[in-house]
C-alpha cells in the first residue's frame, strides 16, 4: 500500500572479520545498515564494492563503548555523506550536547555519536 516500512534481517554468515549475506534489497530498499562492532564507523573498501544501489547507507561502530553513525546516500557506486538529521529526527535537548565525530577538527561530516532512544 506505500504506507509501511519492513525491516529485514537476512540470513547471514559471520566470522570475526567478515559477513556474507544473501542479497535481499531492490529498488524497493531506502536503507542498508551494517555494522564495524567495536571498531570506527567509516566505510570500508569492501563497503564500497557491496554498496552498488541507489538508496541510503548507514555503518555503525565503536559498539563496545560509545557507539558512532555515519551516514550516506548512494547513487550506483557514487555517494555522498548526510548529517544524520537529513533522514532521522534528533532530540533537541540532547542535540546541543553532541559533540562531532569526523575525519578531522570540527568536521561532522555525516558522523555523530548515538544516544539512547527517549523513554
Amino acid at each position: 500500500d506505500g504506507q509501511r516500512v519492513q525491516v529485514i534481517r537476512p540470513v547471514q554468515q559471520a566470522t570475526p572479520g567478515s559477513v556474507s549475506t544473501q542479497q535481499v534489497g531492490g529498488t524497493d530498499t531506502l536503507l542498508e545498515m551494517h555494522t564495524h562492532g567495536s571498531m570506527a564507523a567509516y566505510w570500508s573498501a569492501t563497503d564500497n564494492n557491496d554498496e552498488q544501489g541507489a538508496c541510503l547507507y548507514a555503518v555503525l561502530g565503536k559498539l563496545d563503548g560509545r557507539p558512532e553513525m555515519r551516514l550516506r546516500v548512494g547513487i550506483y557506486g557514487y555517494w555522498y555523506r548526510l548529517p544524520l538529521t537529513a533522514v532521522f529526527t534528533v532530540d533537541k535537548q540532547k542535540a546541543g550536547k553532541m559533540q562531532p565525530v569526523g575525519d578531522g577538527p570540527g568536521k561532522m561530516d555525516g558522523c555523530c555519536p548515538l544516544y539512547p532512544r527517549p523513554d
